[in-house]
């Protein structure tokens, strides 16, 4: 069955709930939700949706994957940079996506009910998380750990924490001595009730690994002198 996409192109409305005009059916069961607009909440379709900021007016958003009473489907939801947004996935396998670094340190995405459980991912893999080197570098995730790793901010571009429900990057290794300005951190998202995040949750790289080597075959070396004695042995 061919999947067709159907976009929700949906008019702003401020302190208005929005659900999709257009729900997905069976045989066309991916949306693509524009949001923006000054502290609207969005409520995708219930199938699988995808959430993309269309620009314009900035403030805060609530976005939600599934409406009330649905089964919940796997949405994935694309963070905007000028915009202060709470996530809320509502069941199935959700995929939280930045592109960008979320954060001033004073205003902070939330994602309300991330559940690795359930097959829910942070992907941080277009991120370029150290911008003192060249290209576009990953994460390196350290843990749950209250500071960064090194002595000076520098050694602290490209890390990756998780401390008291938040992930805290650093791209470019410019945080205070003791670490404890939020000004200083260029990405934080608040994971509203979790207490652990393993790295399994975390996708942090979008190079696609290469087929394991094949090892090669090494010939099984023989004792020359045990072959000559063997030799003599028969002559005798």
């Amino acid at each position: 069955m061919k999947i067709r996409s159907r976009i929700l192109a949906v008019t702003a409305i401020a302190a208005l709930t929005i659900t999709a005009a257009f729900p997905a059916s069976a045989d066309s069961p991916l949306n693509v939700v524009f949001y923006n607009g000054s502290k609207p909440t969005w409520v995708g379709s219930g199938h699988a949706d995808i959430f993309m900021n269309s620009g314009g007016v900035v403030g805060s958003t609530t976005l939600i994957g599934d409406p009330p009473g649905s089964a919940g489907a796997p949405d994935t939801f694309v963070a905007a940079q000028q915009l202060v947004e709470t996530f809320v996935g509502r069941g199935g396998a959700d995929v939280f996506r930045f592109h960008a670094e979320t954060s001033d340190g004073y205003s902070t995405d939330t994602i309300a009910d991330f559940d690795p459980a359930e097959g829910d991912r942070i992907d941080l893999s277009r991120i370029d998380a150290n911008t003192k080197l060249g290209g576009r570098q990953a994460f390196r995730y350290i843990g749950e750990a209250p500071a960064f790793e090194g002595r000076t901010g520098y050694q602290a571009a490209g890390q990756l924490r998780f401390w008291d429900g938040y992930l805290i990057g650093d791209t470019n290794g410019t945080w205070s001595a003791d670490g404890s300005d939020p000004a200083d951190f260029e990405l934080i998202v608040k994971l509203d009730g979790v207490d652990h995040l393993d790295a399994a949750a975390l996708v942090l790289s979008d190079k696609a690994s290469g087929p394991a080597k094949k090892k090669k075959k090494t010939k099984k070396k023989t004792n020359p002198g045990k072959k000559m004695k063997s030799k003599n042995a028969t002559k005798q």
